[in-house]
């Protein structure tokens, strides 16, 4: 297991330092860029998190106070009128 990790930190290092020498653009530009997208990447984190959260408040309250049951359905014959009282 460990041989495993030790092989992934390597080739993450080399592969992170290959992206920075090779890029056509300049150490700078390229973490204001990185910066900027992990900036948005966390905003719109943030907002689908508080979408969620606003529809689980919804679903709590509709659970804490459920709609009233339907009305039980029509009796399918009319009953006499000396059972309608019981």
């Amino acid at each position: 297991m460990s041989r495993f990790v030790l092989g992934f930190v390597i080739g993450a290092t080399l592969s992170a330092t290959a992206v920075l020498l090779l890029t056509p653009e300049s150490g700078q530009d390229l973490r204001r860029k990185i910066a900027a997208r992990i900036q948005a990447a966390i905003e719109a984190g943030q907002a689908a998190a508080a979408v969620h959260e606003q529809e689980l408040w919804e679903d709590f309250r509709q659970r804490l106070h459920p709609p009233p049951p339907p009305p039980p359905p029509p009796t399918p014959y009319p009953l006499p009128p000396q059972f309608s009282d019981w």
